[in-house]
């Protein structure tokens, strides 16, 4: 039920603030009766039904006593179950939330509000049970004092107004409008109430409000700072979402604004732009010809026509006739503005053309408007001046803009120069506008700016732009664009203010099992610490046991890093050895069999700052049998290096001699397992491949599924032969085997592959890395190892390198590879000794003449790309770095150029435009992706790289 309120502002304010004092009065008056009168004797349950009664009673008294204000009523309903439950008992509190929120649903049949009937009531229910929640699991019967009494209250009735928005999503503007007019006074008055409620209990059991410091409870002193962290924490929150909703505001009000300006600026200029060329038709069958122009009174067919200006141009873009004889003989070539018309002339290709209204050629002072249409040996022009342009755009300027809205209530006006009103939109009258702050707000403010101003008594965001000689301005209400930005704020800082309370209360109770707040400041420091930050220092000097320990462990703590630099500078050491016996091991001689044409065969490891053990090898193991492998040993440095060595000279031991390949590897797990007191062990995939008849047998101990290119697709070799090398001596092991064909490819690599992090700490994966194998599918072993190190470098993204990246890569049925690497500066000179290698070394690969012709212009062209574009902000040329790599069965090359300039993909040209001036540069880098097989474009660190394949 909504009372009438008293008269006068005085009195509503005193009614909010009896509202507000009758939950402090009920519970003093509660405190003192339980101390000295017979209701001590009362039993729990007694005096929680009879607090709960009463402050059902006062819930009841606030939701009936509200004050309304615009749609919404403000009260102070949630105090009292607060009250109940916080200082009085769980139970109390539960009871007074019902008994209130009861008597809200029902209130609707004797005129409380329909609006937030479910809100109200739910809130005050709920905020029963929140109350007796926090009774028990947060402050355990310990009354919480009144600075968190204040913020208790606080975060309930923003919970209650959150609700209102909740139970309201299908009309949130109204809801908004409701909240806003009573967020205030309620959040403060509930606050309030519950913190003088505090207090006045405080003062009743003899108790300080403000102890000193040093006599502060424990709990205390949590509950301040934490009280203060989360303040300044919403407060900064809260501010930066602001910002970025005013922000976000004023851009969407921007564009809204000139989306209008630009529909009534088109609007304008078509209807402009076509009545001045029907007129400058009509003219044309007046002046059918150039030839007729000097028998015709021109000047008469202006004012017959209504124009200012008439011209006839011949064919030699000289104006020949005119009704102003001062621009007879001008040369229309001469100007930009008088230009655009020559594609007019019978030898261009348009037979109409109009102009905005602009200066003219021949004089700068004087703008016109023209349209021009061709005529038999010329064309002829006609155009406004800025009175005629005028009178004749206002009508369809005013149409233009007669139903047009800016967003819901906005409107767009157009002006002259001078300041007087053009047009409007219909429902808008401008009898009195001249007199409104618009007009020199507009003059002041430029175009293509965002300000504010006012109209008939209403606030705007305005914007303006310039159109066909008027100014244009778009309107939208500062209420109607602001709306959307408070709405949010006010919602989100709702739903922040309830996360904080949440997070301050599990938070609160973690700590609450701490002993002491100096234990837990220890802890906190010694977590740092134990984090790696060995210069954090613990400050701990409440009393002097705690300032002992203090200087204890920060004692303790120098000490620690001390003895950790040097350990620091000898793994140092460790690491640049370690690293140099993994390198030493590996063989790095490609091809390594140049005899052998019956496979190609390629290996890469590159090594982590922390060395890892990861290796491969390969050697003949008789005259037809190629052995090959790839593992990765357990740990790092150099206890990992060592048994590296010793993994792989026992692998190589038994495989060289031919035996079985099971046999081999488990007999080589054997030796690996004696003696490894320090249980390391080793993944490994071995193969061999008898290359006469392509038959590949192996044995996966533990490793990475490999993946083979068969018939243009990747598939996975995903047989498990056996576990890993150097855990169990018995192990068994199996060989599988397949045969692969001419051309079929196999790739083996370590996790540090599929496993690699970018910056976000997301592995490249296997799906990553068979995604990359079908897109390079055609790539031999050389060429799909460098690429997908390239892979994983931009995958990386400047993220350290966790661990060793070694791949394996090997086609059957094709020869070796032959490589080739040029260095030569980026001139003239340097293209042309590229140009003479090439030639020499592609006749050693029989290649045929007109195939060596395409790959040199190829080349030429991406050199040139590189001179001009990747070192033309340098004073001097720079290097480029020309390599290839040739394979045959069937002849292919991949040519590869690399340069240190500017970022710069020669494989993305602009098509020239005739007349351009790039016809050449054009042409020749179409001419050569033409003759490319495939080709590709990386900025590699701080190199542009292309490549090109070429087969043949």
């Amino acid at each position: 039920m909504i009372h009438v309120l008293p008269s006068g502002q005085l009195g509503i304010i005193l009614q909010f603030a009896f509202a507000t004092l009758l939950p402090v009065v009920a519970s003093s008056l509660l405190t003192l009766a339980f101390k000295k009168t017979g209701l001590s004797k009362m039993g729990f349950w007694q005096k929680q039904v009879l607090c709960g009664l009463i402050f059902g009673m006062i819930a009841i008294f606030g939701n009936e006593f509200g004050i309304k204000t615009a749609d919404a009523t403000m009260n102070v309903r949630d105090a009292a179950p607060l009250v109940a439950g916080l200082y009085f008992g769980g139970p109390a509190g539960i009871m007074a939330g019902i008994i209130g929120g009861v008597e809200r649903w029902f209130s609707v049949l004797w005129g409380g509000g329909m609006y937030t009937r479910v809100a109200c009531s739910v809130a005050t229910i709920a905020i029963g049970f929140y109350a007796a929640l926090l009774d028990k699991f947060l402050f355990q019967d310990r009354k919480p004092t009144w600075p968190l009494a204040l913020a208790i209250g606080m975060v309930a009735e923003v919970l209650h107004l959150l609700l209102v928005f909740l139970t309201n999503l299908n009309d949130a503007s109204h809801a908004f409008l409701v909240v806003q007019a009573c967020s205030v006074p309620m959040i403060s008055c509930n606050g309030i109430s519950v913190a003088l409620s505090s207090a006045a209990m405080t003062l009743m059991n003899g108790r300080k409000l403000m102890n000193p410091h040093s006599t502060r409870e424990i709990s205390q002193v949590i509950q301040v700072g934490m009280l203060g962290v989360v303040a300044v924490g919403f407060c900064i929150t809260v501010g930066f979402m602001f910002a970025l909703q005013q922000s976000t505001m004023t851009a969407s009000a921007t564009s809204t604004l000139k989306r209008s300006l630009d529909e009534v600026k088109a609007d304008i200029r078509d209807a402009s732009d076509a009545n001045l060329l029907q007129r400058t038709w009509e003219i044309s069958k007046d002046v059918p010809s150039v030839a007729d122009a000097a028998n015709i009174d021109l000047a008469a067919v202006a004012r017959e026509h209504n124009v200012s200006d008439i011209y006839v141009v011949d064919n030699t873009a000289r104006i020949v006739a005119s009704n102003n004889p001062t621009y007879i003989g001008f040369d229309m070539r001469s100007g930009e503005q008088s230009s655009a018309f020559l594609d007019l002339l019978p030898a261009g290709r348009s037979i109409q053309y109009v102009q905005d209204y602009r200066p003219m050629s021949a004089d700068g002072n004087e703008w016109r408007k023209f349209a021009g249409v061709r005529i038999q040996g010329g064309f002829i022009q006609g155009g406004y001046d800025g009175g005629q342009f005028l009178n004749d755009i206002v009508a369809q300027v005013c149409l233009a803009v007669a139903n047009r809205h800016v967003g819901q209530d906005g409107l767009v006006i157009v002006m002259k120069e001078d300041g007087e009103f053009v047009g409007t939109r219909k429902d808008v009258s401008l009898f009195s506008a001249e007199k409104s702050p618009l007009v020199g707000d507009v003059k002041s403010n430029g175009t293509d700016t965002l300000f504010q101003t006012s109209l008939y008594g209403v606030d705007y965001f305005a914007y303006q732009e310039d159109v066909e000689g008027l100014r244009a301005i778009a309107l939208l209400p500062v209420a109607e664009a602001v709306q959307t930005r408070d709405l949010a704020v006010l919602v989100i800082s709702f739903m922040e203010v309830l996360v904080f309370a949440a997070l301050f209360a599990a938070i609160f109770i973690l700590i609450r099992h701490v002993v002491v707040n100096s234990i837990w400041q220890v802890n906190g420091t010694l977590e740092e610490i134990t984090s790696g930050d060995l210069e954090a220092k613990v400050d701990v000097r409440h009393s002097s046991e705690f300032s002992s320990l203090s200087d204890d462990i920060n004692r303790t703590v120098a000490a620690l890093r001390d003895a950790i630099a040097a350990e620091g500078k000898r793994i140092e050491r460790d690491l640049a050895t370690a690293k140099a016996i993994q390198s030493s091991a590996l063989p790095r001689t490609f091809p390594p069999f140049p005899d052998v044409e019956a496979f190609d065969i390629y290996a890469s490891m590159n090594a982590a700052r922390e060395v890892g053990g990861d290796f491969y090898d390969f050697y003949l193991i008789d005259d037809h049998t190629l052995g090959f492998l790839i593992a990765d040993v357990s740990g790092k440095g150099i206890p990992a290096s060592l048994y590296m060595m010793t993994a792989k000279t026992e692998l190589a031991n038994y495989m060289k001699r031919g035996i079985d390949l099971a046999e081999a590897v488990a007999s080589a797990n054997r030796n690996l397992c004696a003696g490894n007191d320090a249980t390391m062990f080793v993944t490994a995939w071995c193969g061999t491949l008898d290359y006469n008849t392509g038959e590949l047998t192996y044995v996966n101990a533990g490793h990475n599924p490999p993946l083979l290119r068969h018939g243009g697709e990747w598939t996975w070799l995903k047989e498990k032969n056996g576990p890993i090398l150097g855990l169990f001596e018995q192990s068994k092991y199996t060989s599988s085997t397949i045969t692969i064909e001419p051309t079929d490819e196999l790739l083996l690599y370590t996790d540090g592959v599929n496993e690699a992090f970018d910056p976000d700490g997301e592995e490249f994966g296997n799906a990553r890395l068979e995604e990359f194998l079908q897109r390079n599918s055609a790539s031999h072993p050389r060429m799909l190892v460098d690429l997908l190190q390239a892979e994983l470098r931009r995958w990386a993204n400047g993220a350290e390198q966790s661990d060793d990246i070694t791949m394996l890569c090997l086609e059957y049925g094709v020869p070796p590879e032959v490589t080739g690497l040029l260095t030569v500066r980026a001139t003239t000179e340097g293209s042309e000794q590229v140009r003479r290698r090439m030639d020499l070394d592609l006749s050693k690969f029989q290649c045929p003449p007109q195939v060596r012709r395409q790959i040199e212009l190829i080349v030429e062209e991406l050199f040139v790309n590189v001179c001009e574009h990747g070192y033309d902000q340098q004073d001097e040329p720079g290097d480029v770095q020309v390599s290839y790599v040739y394979n045959a069965k069937p002849d292919s090359i991949v040519v590869c150029l690399a340069d240190w300039g500017r970022p710069f993909d020669p494989l993305k040209y602009e098509p020239s435009v005739p007349g351009d001036g790039n016809l050449l540069t054009g042409m020749g880098v179409k001419l050569a992706l033409e003759n490319m097989d495939d080709a590709a474009y990386l900025r590699d660190g701080d190199r542009n790289v292309i490549a090109f394949l070429k087969n043949w």
